[in-house]
């Protein structure tokens, strides 16, 4: 999973667009799914690397094609996949139909 978080802050670099200076970064999350559509994201993000992020995934996938299992301390539990039967159960459709009927009345949170 990729996205793009705040690293820092430079006030020098601060102006109308982004009054904080705030400095950006890639970061690469090594996210686990399982058949029920359950996800996990490993927490330790890559922030400067791919190549780890890459050769991270293929470890853990190593290891689970071998029989082995995840150390639950090192991974977050993030939404499950959409459509899956983990997010079907998990109540998930209840709440994006409720936020997006707040968005539509102007309701914001």
């Amino acid at each position: 999973m990729h996205s793009v978080i705040c690293v820092g802050h430079n006030h020098e670099m601060a102006d109308f667009d982004n009054p904080r200076g705030e400095i950006y970064a890639d970061q690469q999350v090594v996210v686990a799914t399982a058949e029920s559509g359950q996800r996990f994201a490993l927490n330790t993000p890559f922030t400067k690397d791919e190549e780890g992020a890459e050769l991270m995934k293929f470890r853990i996938e190593s290891h689970i094609a071998n029989g082995g299992i995840l150390n639950m301390e090192k991974w977050t539990e993030i939404d499950p996949c959409y459509g899956s039967p983990y997010y079907q159960s998990s109540g998930q459709e209840q709440i994006y139909a409720e936020m997006e009927r707040r968005e539509e009345m102007g309701m914001h949170r």
